[in-house]
């Protein structure tokens, strides 16, 4: 991430297994960006996908580092939100109907396994976005990322 930074980059690519951290340490900074203040959308494409990654690691990371206060940890609407005076906030969301993929407007978004979305859902997704754009997925396919992104600006997890 600090090489993409120092190039400018907008957007940040994970490719890597189960369990080889992509989403974990996408999680971490994102509620660092939101503890000061960012406003942070975490697409999935089915609301079980959103609860039983993102916001379960995001949970347990909560738990493990009382840096981050006592934020609100909500369950419905699925949403996490600090009250530190900073307004920032996370926000869950499902995107498998493409036509209800047109986003929020916030400073980053986080497309959960990536691979699942049309071209056009992440299209739609980005274009509300202020500050950066996360992506992670799974290596065993390719889709539209490999059309848009080189090697040399994908983080391989392992």
């Amino acid at each position: 991430m600090k090489r993409r930074n120092a190039e400018g980059a907008f957007t940040y690519i994970f490719r890597g297994g189960r369990r080889s951290g992509k989403t974990w340490y996408i999680a971490f900074n994102l509620l660092r960006f939101a503890y000061n203040g960012s406003i942070v959308n975490i697409a999935s494409m089915t609301a079980e996908q959103g609860r039983l990654g993102a916001y379960a690691d995001m949970k347990s990371i909560l738990k493990m580092c009382p840096f981050f206060g006592a934020p609100d940890v909500l369950e419905a609407p699925r949403e996490i939100r600090f009250n530190n005076g900073r307004g920032g906030k996370i926000f869950f969301n499902s995107y498998k109907n493409g036509e209800t993929a047109k986003g929020v407007a916030c400073d980053y978004l986080y497309m959960n396994e990536a691979n699942n979305f049309s071209l056009q859902q992440y299209t739609d997704l980005v274009a509300n976005v202020r500050q950066g754009v996360f992506i992670d997925f799974n290596p065993n396919v390719e889709f539209w990322v490999n059309d848009m992104f080189t090697d040399e600006d994908i983080c391989d997890t392992t």
